[in-house]
């Protein structure tokens, strides 16, 4: 598991898939098309092993959980902030 301003994202290798975990609903629901054909389940996306492993699609989905991340830490720092005062 990765982490970035909180839990980013992982991966674990099984006997017939790469696993790949902690993409957010928001994340697979904008993804839904491309992630046809793959399994899905709550967060976690099971590529087949043996097959082209999306890259982009990938790359694309870590820079949206990155930004989810961000978004997320800068409104608990806000708030902090407001609470401070």
């Amino acid at each position: 598991m990765y982490k970035y301003h909180g839990m980013l994202l992982g991966f674990a290798a099984y006997e017939h898939h790469v696993g790949f975990y902690a993409i957010s609903t928001a994340i697979q629901q904008a993804h839904a098309a491309e992630l046809k054909g793959y399994k899905t389940g709550k967060g976690s996306i099971q590529f087949p092993l043996g097959t082209r492993l999306p890259i982009n699609l990938v790359r694309r989905m870590v820079a949206e959980r990155v930004a989810e991340n961000e978004r997320k830490a800068s409104a608990e720092a806000k708030a902090k902030a407001g609470r401070k005062r």
